[in-house]
Parts: C-alpha cells; sequence; structure tokens
C-alpha cells in the first residue's frame, strides 16, 4: 500500500496517466483483501483515490472507481468516503458513456448507500437520483443490475421512495421485471427493488397499474 500511496500522493500533474493507471489497479487489487479495506482508509488511499475519480484518462477513472468499488464494502468507508467528497464525484460520473467507469461508479454507490442514510439522502441532494432511472434503459447489464441495487437501497429512506416513484423509476423497473429481453437476474433484482418501493402509497398504485395493464 505504501508504495502506491507515494506514487499517488505526489502532484497529479507530475504523474504520467499510465503510472496513475497502474497505481490505482494495484490498489484495486489489494483493496479486494478485507484486510487491507481499513489500512487503505488510515493511509489515505480514498483520498488519493477520490482525486483520481476527476483524472482525465478513462482507465484511471476506472480503476480508481474499483478500487473504491471494492474499499466500500467496508462500512466505515462508506462514512469516510462521503467525508472526502467521495459521493459527490460519484454521482457526477453518472453521466459517462464509458460501460467499464459506469460498472464500478454505479457498483460504489450501491455499496456507499447500503444501510447508510446519510449517503442515501446526499444521492438524492446531488440529484442522482434521475440518471440512475436512467440506467435501468442500459444495454449493459451488469450497469442496469447495479442501478437497481442501488436504487433499492436509496429506495429505504422514506423521501427517496417517493421521489423514485414520481421521476419513472417504478415503472421502469416494472418494465424491466415485465420485459422478454431482461435476463432472470435483472428480473430478480427488480422484483427486489420494487418490494422496497411498494412501501408508500403512491407508488403501490403505479404498481397496480403496470401489473394489470
Amino acid at each position: 500500500n505504501a508504495e502506491y500511496m507515494g506514487v499517488l500522493n505526489q502532484p497529479p500533474e507530475s504523474l504520467t496517466p499510465s503510472i496513475k493507471e497502474y497505481a490505482a489497479a494495484s490498489l484495486w487489487n489489494l483493496a479486494r483483501d478485507d484486510n487491507s479495506k481499513p489500512t487503505a482508509r488510515e493511509e489515505g488511499a480514498m483520498v488519493a483515490l477520490v482525486r483520481l475519480l476527476q483524472d482525465e484518462s478513462e482507465g484511471v477513472v476506472e480503476n480508481a472507481a474499483g478500487s473504491l468499488l471494492s474499499l466500500t464494502i467496508n462500512v466505515e468507508n462508506r462514512d469516510h468516503i462521503r467525508k472526502t467528497g467521495g459521493i459527490h464525484h460519484l454521482v457526477s460520473l453518472l453521466k459517462s458513456t464509458q460501460e467499464f467507469i459506469l460498472e464500478n461508479v454505479v457498483g460504489a454507490l450501491k455499496n456507499c448507500t447500503a444501510a447508510n442514510e446519510a449517503n442515501q439522502v446526499l444521492v438524492r441532494e446531488l440529484g442522482g437520483l434521475e440518471p440512475l432511472i436512467r440506467l435501468l434503459n442500459n444495454t449493459n447489464d451488469n450497469v442496469v443490475r447495479e442501478a437497481t441495487l442501488c436504487l433499492k437501497n436509496l429506495a429505504s429512506n422514506e423521501e427517496n421512495n417517493i421521489m423514485i416513484g414520481k421521476l419513472g423509476g417504478v415503472q421502469q423497473l416494472v418494465n424491466l421485471v415485465q420485459s422478454t429481453s431482461s435476463s432472470d437476474l435483472i428480473r430478480k433484482v427488480a422484483t427486489f427493488a420494487l418490494q422496497t418501493l411498494a412501501k408508500n402509497s403512491h407508488n403501490r398504485a403505479i404498481l397496480d397499474k403496470g401489473i394489470t395493464s
């Protein structure tokens, strides 16, 4: 960790994209080890990775987001990434057209919003609900799966639950369940998300209409 942190803590403009990409990829590999997850937080790796989310190189961003995806499996890291501004940059990257960046970004947001109400509220306040709902139409099943599970997490918050319905998210998920082109896994996670979203009457009305139409 220390070797790669030494590289990443240098001024970004002093490093070539290939060096930053390699360092972020190496941290991603290390982050898969549960014992490394707290260490990465304590040694400042997450701060450096959040900074790399703003890099001009798609490869650097992909690897930085992948590292954060692995690191945010750790519960304490979910709070840390919020405090270092990481949620803001992840939400900004939801507009990316690069599917591997999207997979990692949405997966990281899925982890960050699991049983973490502060992050759930922040994603809404940053305007993250709409782009996540749009990603339900993505052609990459991995992106659709992660976006669906992220919305399921976000819907644990009552205001998010209502907003997702008003923004068309419930109808989009119904469409996924009913579509003959959806995989069994996508239908399963969409149904899972709808169970959480059915906790308010507005969404139940949309569900009743969608299921009977």
